[in-house]
């Protein structure tokens, strides 16, 4: 959370630390990608939500929450039996994929796609059919993800300067993607909107599209 103590699962007694011991592990064992009901995933996100405002407001409450969505979260995982199958990922779009989450502004489609010794339109092609989304949105979202990284509070840079660290090649185009992908406008991030700021912030975090393999 940045401040206060490190936040651990809670002990209980009996049976319930032993549910919990896995999270404390570096690798356990087992298979640990389960779909979640959508009740359950919605409750979830109000929560996270609920501990993401209180970070800047109150560091115990903050951290008594982490402590308790954690406890949540793999609850609710140990209910559920919907295992997600395994993913066989093509390996160009899994370096591409890698590529853009590292740096979205290195190269156009042509320079990725000889990266990986494709042609444009079959990388192309091939990105959207094993992630769902084309190219060019998951690196637009990726620019997005490391804006708001670069941007923070907003007090230490300007919304050009974090863009163009991003990848985006003018602020207009950094305009356009925010607008598109958000609903708002990037000017309700500056520091002095401060109605509606963190929605604006949760809504462009929601927006990224992200894929961990």
């Amino acid at each position: 959370m940045g401040r206060g103590a490190p936040v651990t699962p809670p002990r209980t007694a009996g049976s319930g630390f032993a549910l919990l011991a896995p999270l404390l592990a570096d690798d356990p064992p087992g298979q640990h990608s389960r779909h979640l009901g959508t009740a359950s995933a919605r409750r979830l996100q109000a929560l996270f939500e609920q501990v993401h405002d209180a970070e800047t407001r109150d560091t115990t409450l903050a951290n008594t929450g982490l402590a308790y969505l954690l406890a949540l979260a793999w609850r609710t995982f140990l209910d559920t039996t919907d295992l997600v199958d395994a993913i066989d990922v093509h390996p160009a779009v899994r370096t591409v994929a890698r590529l853009l989450q590292t740096n979205p502004g290195t190269a156009d489609l042509t320079t990725l796609a000889r990266r990986v010794g494709l042609s444009p339109s079959h990388l192309s092609r091939l990105f959207t059919a094993h992630t769902g989304i084309p190219l060019t949105t998951y690196r637009n979202h990726q620019r997005l993800r490391h804006f708001l990284r670069h941007y923070g509070d907003g007090m230490h840079t300007t919304m050009l300067t974090a863009a163009l660290a991003a990848g985006f090649g003018s602020y207009a185009q950094f305009y356009r993607v925010f607008h598109r992908e958000t609903g708002h406008s990037p000017a309700a991030l500056r520091p002095q909107q401060d109605a509606g700021r963190c929605e604006v912030q949760r809504s462009a975090a929601r927006a990224v599209t992200r894929i961990d393999w």
